[in-house]
C-alpha cells in the first residue's frame, strides 16, 4: 500500500502541471480505457487539463452499446 505522504507527494507534483498527459498502451483494453478515464476526471476536478490519449483502434465489445471511447472522452 502506497503511504499517505507520498499519495501527498505525487498529487502536489501533478498539480503544479499546467497539462498532464495520459496514454494507453498498445492495443487498448478495458482496464486500460477505464483507469485512463478515470485518471482524467480526477485530474479535471483538481482543475488540471489533461488530454488522453489511445494510440489504436478500440474494441467496443467491453462498452455498452450506445458509447465509443470519443464519447466517453468528450465528457471530460
Amino acid at each position: 500500500m502506497i503511504e499517505s505522504e507520498k499519495i501527498h507527494k505525487i498529487r502536489s507534483l501533478i498539480k503544479k502541471q499546467n497539462l498532464v498527459v495520459i496514454l494507453t498502451h498498445a492495443n487498448p483494453d478495458g482496464d486500460a480505457i477505464g483507469s485512463s478515464l478515470a485518471l482524467g476526471l480526477y485530474l479535471k476536478k483538481l482543475k488540471i487539463p489533461v488530454n488522453i490519449i489511445i494510440p489504436d483502434s478500440v474494441s467496443y465489445t467491453h462498452l455498452r452499446a450506445h458509447e465509443t471511447v470519443l464519447d466517453l472522452v468528450c465528457r471530460l
